[in-house]
């Protein structure tokens, strides 16, 4: 325990005793109890001692009775407790004189008091600074522990101030919470990279910064410990501390919390997953089709989760090598936070795949699309060297929801293999190239490229297909059947292109002159890269 003598003085056990002398010396702070049985033990004491005395040694000889406060005083004691049997509850004058002069408290401490219980009452029990409540330090411990199963972080916050005095938080992107009553005073600032460390505390296997703020009419003050889950920090927990120096027991009892606050942490992540786990599979069978509206309405309220009547499907695929090696819950995290910003925390999304994210918007016509831009920028801000794709698909009603899904998923399909510099597709907006996911022009369009590009593709002496025809083709399409323009592009003659053409031209059966020749070899070269796409590609 370690709290003033005014404090001590307050608790019930010792409501027998009373200042004689010194009163101006109350508010030092009492760390522990020593017995003093000979004029020298002083020298043997550390300071924050409560020295209990018979002062039997000292009865007789008053320069000895003035000698031994100053001494005591000297070295940093506390105060002095005098056992009533041997002094009558009386401090001689010397004693007294000194200590009034030094700010030395002298107190009287009754009959029934033993060294021992003295001993292990300031040793073992912590004070409450906040009801005044005496407690064994390990029921202290187990109280803040049994806080944190039964009211989750506000609980341990207020079971941390109600044993120090001082308000704490949790600062953590989706749990930020504070003990009851309390606001973060206005000058701190938030952002931990503006917090200047005064010093560190090591308590063993963990540290305590120390920090302080003076923007303000008044300074702040606070430590903070970082709470982590499975290695990675996952918040902080912060403790303001302006109104007194910290004592030990409060670095103990800061670090207990902290420790607690990491396994609720824990706790609430693992419930998070839970709820993330369910939340994808619901995701799944909406848009699959595999459940009717009055269900999905019904396991939406379940899950806090808003459907609009009119709605269309949002697949976002990140070809990403950071994505795949971010832990999954951290990614979802991070979608979390951009897409409650923009659709608000009721919207329906979840990961689908490691690398696939769905999410069924309200149809709004003048807002949507731009929330859907604004979202594919946060996203390439959040994952910079990844390849970011945006499928949307057409709005309708609860009929039409697997319909749009399956046009979100072919607007990335589409798009990305036709080379549309626009890396957010509405599939809406693919004229007639989404014809080309429709199942049941696959075969046909197989057969489509096969008619038009095969002849250019026959296998060379070594069996591997040749390219070169093709790639010419490309560019010459490319460049708008210019030869000279095409022979810049590749660094060839004009010439040799003008006879790659005519071997195409004959190959093929075709004649460039022509607009229809010309429009289905266009039409043969953007659906080729889609074959492999398609999984139609015969090699």
């Amino acid at each position: 325990m370690e709290v003033t003598l005014k404090e001590l003085l307050g608790c019930h056990y010792f409501r027998e005793s009373e200042v004689l002398a010194g009163t101006a010396g109350t508010d030092n702070m009492v760390k522990s109890v020593t017995v003093m049985d000979s004029p020298d033990a002083y020298k043997y004491m550390k300071g924050g001692d409560l020295v209990v005395s018979s002062a039997y040694f000292l009865m007789d000889d008053p320069k000895l009775q003035e000698d031994t406060v100053r001494n005591l005083a000297g070295q940093g004691a506390a105060a002095l407790g005098l056992m009533r049997r041997f002094t009558g509850g009386v401090v001689p004058e010397p004693m007294r004189v000194a200590a009034d002069e030094l700010g030395f408290p002298i107190i009287s401490l009754t009959d029934s008091y033993a060294y021992t219980d003295i001993y292990e009452f300031v040793k073992y029990n912590l004070l409450s600074r906040v009801t005044g409540e005496v407690k064994r330090e390990d029921r202290v411990i187990q109280e803040i522990n049994d806080a944190g199963h039964e009211k989750g972080l506000q609980g341990i916050l207020d079971a941390l101030q109600k044993w120090t005095g001082f308000p704490a938080v949790v600062l953590h992107e989706s749990y930020q919470t504070a003990c009851s009553d309390f606001f973060l005073p206005e000058s701190f600032p938030e952002d931990p990279g503006k917090w200047n460390c005064e010093r560190v505390r090591n308590e063993g296997f963990y540290e305590v910064r120390c920090y302080s703020c003076s923007d303000g009419e008044e300074p702040v003050t606070w430590v903070d410990h970082e709470l982590t889950t499975k290695g990675q920090v996952e918040g902080r927990l912060v403790m303001f501390t302006q109104s007194r120096e910290m004592v030990d027991e409060d670095f103990l009892l800061f670090g207990v919390a902290a420790r607690a606050c990491s396994a609720e942490l824990k706790r609430l992540h693992h419930l998070v997953g839970m709820q993330r786990k369910y939340k994808s599979e619901f995701l799944k069978r909406f848009f699959f089709g595999e459940m009717n509206w009055e269900e999905a309405l019904m396991q939406a309220r379940e899950r806090d989760i808003v459907l609009p009547v009119t709605g269309l499907a949002v697949l976002v695929d990140i070809n990403s090598p950071v994505a795949l090696e971010t832990d999954y819950d951290v990614l979802n995290e991070k979608f979390e936070k951009i897409i409650s910003g923009i659709f608000g925390k009721h919207i329906l999304f979840g990961l689908i795949s490691p690398r696939k994210m769905a999410m069924y918007v309200n149809y709004n016509k003048t807002a949507y699309a731009g929330q859907i831009d604004l979202l594919y920028e946060l996203l390439v801000k959040t994952f910079p060297r990844d390849d970011i794709n945006i499928g949307v698909g057409r709005p309708g009603g609860i009929d039409s929801i697997q319909t749009s899904y399956q046009e979100a998923l072919a607007a990335i399909v589409v798009g990305a293999c036709m080379g549309f510099t626009r890396q957010v597709y509405h599939f809406g907006d693919l004229g007639f190239f989404r014809l080309l996911k429709l199942p049941d022009v696959r075969g046909e369009l197989l057969q489509y490229c096969r008619d038009y590009l095969d002849p250019i593709l026959k296998p060379d002496k070594s069996g591997e297909k040749s390219y070169e025809f093709l790639n010419t083709l490309q560019n010459y399409v490319e460049c708008c059947y210019n030869y000279r323009e095409t022979g810049r592009r590749m660094y060839l003659h004009p010439n040799t292109v003008r006879y790659r053409i005519g071997a195409i031209e004959k190959l093929c059966r075709v004649n460039f002159e022509q607009f229809f020749d010309r429009l289905n070899m266009e039409i043969a070269l953007k659906i080729y890269p889609l074959i492999d796409q398609m999984n139609l590609k015969d090699d």
